[in-house]
């Protein structure tokens, strides 16, 4: 009778020892997932950049060769629905995202950008914040949920002319320039668009808070080159943009340069 109830039952020890053992397999299973996780989200952002650089083609296709081009004075461009916007044109170019506004079919609802053209880990926009903060006569957004335009940036070279793009050069002299597909003579080593707000990060102890001081050119971000082609790179694996800066943006000799290293 003794060894029947024995043999039906577990001692505590068999127990802990179970339960033990699926601790273990768990705490080893939950960073492999969130590993998998990350890893998936990355590669959608680097397909949704890779999109947005169908859409700049397509453009290209539509306007003679010529990528997104604000024209050569400064003026405001309203988003769809309430007539809130930002400027566009100029030395302003389409930077900072604006380029975003040359795609009015792409905004919906009222200041939301097409998903599927910028970093699915980018937080959505908040108008009362964002409202809230230019009561207060912020100017500029502190937090990017503030800001509705995708973290995917075009470069100064874009709209600015090659010969002006030097070190050291004076803002205030830089000729406006737009430029064609045609202009850029390394398409593999010369970046269309940079992630410069990096939210997917695989490394989360250095994890983006979301504010403008935060310094995210060490993080690996989503970066498109001219010829189609996507990868992983830091900006500060970039060469040096002309004031020393913002790699990928501000690039020496503009169109005609070089800003991915070999």
């Amino acid at each position: 009778m003794h060894r029947t109830r024995r043999a039906l039952g577990f001692t505590v020890i068999e127990a802990l020892v179970v339960v033990s053992t699926a601790l273990v397999i768990l705490g080893l299973a939950i960073p492999t997932l969130s590993m998998a996780r990350q890893s998936a989200v990355i590669l959608k952002c680097e397909s949704n950049i890779r999109q947005m650089g169908l859409l700049v083609s397509v453009y290209a296709n539509q306007h003679d060769g010529f990528y997104p081009f604000a024209g050569y004075e400064p003026h405001m461009v309203s988003l769809p629905g309430d007539g809130e916007g930002g400027p566009v044109g100029g030395r302003i170019g389409v930077g900072s995202g604006m380029w975003s506004l040359l795609f009015p079919d792409h905004w919906s609802d009222v200041d939301r950008w097409d998903p599927s053209l910028r970093c699915p880990m980018q937080p959505g926009f908040d108008r009362e914040a964002r409202q809230r903060l230019r009561a207060e006569g912020a100017s500029w957004p502190i937090d990017y949920s503030v800001n509705p335009y995708p973290a995917y940036w075009i470069g100064r070279a874009f709209w600015t002319h090659p010969q002006d793009m030097k070190t050291d050069a004076d803002p205030q002299s830089l000729r406006i320039r737009p430029a064609r597909n045609g202009d850029v003579k390394f398409p593999s080593r010369k970046v269309l668009s940079t992630e410069f707000w990096v939210f997917c990060t695989n490394e989360p102890d250095k994890e983006f808070k979301l504010y403008t001081h935060g310094d995210t050119a060490s993080l690996k971000g989503s970066t498109l080159a001219c010829d189609g082609s996507v990868r992983r790179m830091a900006r500060s694996q970039g060469l040096p943009g002309i004031w020393g800066e913002y790699s990928f943006l501000d690039t020496p000799n503009g169109v005609w340069g070089i800003d991915l290293p070999d």
